[in-house]
């Protein structure tokens, strides 16, 4: 919400979608100390999120707590740029598919923002290597391929169909 009024000069059509669980009144009350409460919405999806992830221009994601994020993998499966924290977790999905701002350093996650919001060209080059990175590295028929087989080889053992 802070990173969003620093853009909104910039970004007169500017919205901010925050999807999922959390505190509703304390964005709620940084988006009016801010001045940009007209331009927050809070919906607590639960499931549909995709729906919501086609309209987006750029997904980000402000969390240092979350592993390997639903919310990264979402946007990379809708073809869509991600801003984050510089987390091993989250370079290990987005790749190269991502911008990466420094933790709670609203400055930087606004500027990594601002380049995305600025440069169409990046964003759509960016949403296609995410788009490709989820089909063929992230999505659950890889990875569960990936986890049967290092069971088999754990196990010394292989399925009958191969």
């Amino acid at each position: 919400v802070e990173a969003a009024a620093r853009l909104v000069r910039r970004h007169p059509r500017l919205h901010v979608l925050l999807l999922g669980g959390g505190p509703q009144d304390d964005v709620r009350a940084t988006a009016t100390r801010c001045g940009v409460e007209g331009r927050v919405t809070v919906h607590h999806a639960q499931g549909g999120a995709i729906d919501f992830l086609h309209e987006a221009a750029v997904g980000v994601l402000c969390s240092e707590t979350e592993g390997l994020s639903n919310a990264v993998l979402e946007y990379m499966a809708c073809a869509k740029p991600v801003v984050c924290y510089d987390l091993r977790e989250h370079r290990y999905s987005a790749g190269e598919g991502a911008l990466y701002a420094e933790a709670d350093v609203v400055e930087d996650l606004a500027a990594k923002i601002e380049l995305l919001l600025g440069d169409a060209p990046l964003r759509e080059r960016m949403g296609a290597y995410n788009r490709e990175r989820f089909l063929t590295q992230m999505a659950w028929e890889h990875n569960a391929g990936e986890l049967i087989r290092a069971y088999e080889k754990l196990c010394g053992t292989r399925r009958a169909n191969g």
